[in-house]
């Protein structure tokens, strides 16, 4: 049964990231840098010097985030934008379409990344009351 279940598609999160920005905020960058890597790969969406993935946030959540809610899934891009994580643009050749794009400001996630790595690690509370240094 297990092994079925680990069959399916997996996303591997980060501690540190995790720690930096929060779960949702990791995972959602995570994502998005693998659909930036296949974009790269494939040389689509380069603008701006950089690559970006254009897709509607209905998608995102239907395709990627199931286990999100829209409204959740959309205030994590909310925030994630507004701590410069990631760059919103449109690039759309018809101007009917308001797809936005999206890539990671690698600059401010590496800032964020190694301020986090180096911060004193803080104990965490695990379930048993137990404190463990994380």
């Amino acid at each position: 049964m297990i092994k079925e279940m680990l069959n399916g598609p997996s996303i591997v999160l980060d501690p540190v990231l995790f720690r930096a920005v929060g779960l949702k905020e990791a995972l959602v960058l995570q994502v998005l840098s693998v659909r930036i890597e296949e974009n790269k790969i494939a040389g689509r969406n380069f603008q701006k010097g950089r690559y970006w993935v254009d897709k509607p946030m209905r998608e995102w959540q239907e395709d990627e985030f199931s286990f999100l809610t829209f409204d959740t899934l959309k205030r994590t891009f909310t925030r994630l934008r507004e701590k410069d994580l990631i760059l919103v643009d449109k690039f759309n050749l018809d101007g009917r379409d308001q797809t936005n794009w999206y890539a990671v400001n690698e600059d401010k996630l590496k800032q964020i990344y190694q301020e986090t790595k180096t911060e004193k690690k803080r104990p965490v509370k695990r379930l048993g009351g137990k404190n463990h240094a994380n």
